[in-house]
């Protein structure tokens, strides 16, 4: 797959950057795939390390610092408060607050203009009272969308109206006109602006830590059930229902499940822990490898089976 090489040499590039919507606000736990570069030659300095930040904010963690082979470097626990629209505070060059800025996207996304989605910037006082607006990236062709650009008049008629009146307001009522030539696409960006200030308004919800256990875990665990119960009983010495079971391992894991462990995999969780919350499968996974046998004081079949095909990555 497809990776960013940072080798710390020649002219500094700008950062990388990249835009996640998350399924639901809480507790997230980051790893990050990396290595260190030079590490397989003993090298001093990690001329690859670099910093990730999350909403602006750094992580404490300096990534490509660590490991001669590709390894989920531990990042430690991030709080996403809003999955939506939220403000950001905007200051001068002497560090005062003078205002903020949100964006419509992602609480607009659903509202389509002639060819989809426009994502705009508003800006706002300290007082909550909108400055301006702009217009940030549109799916919509050009060069319609320079229009709404362009005009004026249309960008300011909401200026002077606090967030609160901005998220209350219906866009006809008020007798908001779209721009000529551009109507499709001005009335979407007028549209989205008072669910924008809806989303923005609302206070973030309280933190929680979240267990995470969906359908493909469930399904490694009945595979693990079923391993388990041919292992240790008579259906062992059954050779079809081996095979069978073995061609059934490579399809679910292998083609439909995704889950693969890998000894980097191991070296990487030994070094930063254990992300038991988010991937409680893959530690089942483990866990059936490496204790059922020293339990039972045998190599089962099945797990062996399990475990070469997990390790083949």
């Amino acid at each position: 797959s497809p990776y960013l090489l940072a080798h710390g040499m020649g002219r500094p590039l700008a950062d990388a950057t990249t835009e996640v919507e998350f399924p639901s606000t809480g507790e997230y736990h980051v790893f990050v795939r990396t290595k260190d570069w030079v590490a397989r030659w003993d090298a001093p300095g990690q001329p690859g390390k670099f910093k990730l930040l999350i909403d602006g904010k750094p992580l404490a963690a300096t990534f490509g610092t660590k490991g001669k082979e590709w390894f989920w470097h531990d990042g430690g626990v991030v709080q996403i408060e809003q999955k939506t629209a939220k403000l950001l505070d905007v200051y001068d060059t002497s560090g005062n607050a003078i205002g903020a800025v949100t964006r419509t996207s992602p609480a607009t996304d659903t509202i389509m203009g002639y060819q989809g989605p426009t994502d705009s910037l508003i800006a706002v006082d300290q007082a909550d009272r909108v400055l301006g607006l702009q217009i940030r990236k549109s799916y919509d062709n050009e060069p319609y969308v320079g229009y709404v650009r362009d005009e004026t008049y249309f960008r300011e008629r909401f200026n002077g109206l606090t967030l609160q009146e901005l998220a209350k307001i219906d866009i006809r009522e008020l007798g908001v006109e779209g721009v000529s030539g551009a109507t499709m696409t001005s009335m979407a960006i007028a549209e989205g602006l008072p669910k924008t200030a809806h989303a923005a308004l609302q206070p973030p919800p309280a933190a929680t830590r979240r267990f995470v256990f969906t359908t493909r875990d469930v399904g490694t665990l009945l595979v693990l059930v079923a391993a388990v119960a041919i292992s240790l009983s008579r259906m062992r010495g059954s050779r079809g229902l081996r095979i069978a079971f073995q061609l059934m391992l490579v399809v679910y894991f292998g083609f439909m499940n995704g889950d693969m462990l890998s000894q980097a995999l191991l070296v990487g969780w030994a070094q930063s822990g254990v992300p038991w919350r988010l991937a409680p499968g893959l530690m089942l996974m483990v866990a059936a490898s490496l204790v059922v046998p020293a339990v039972s004081k045998k190599q089962p079949y099945a797990i062996t089976s399990v475990r070469l095909v997990r390790l083949s990555n």
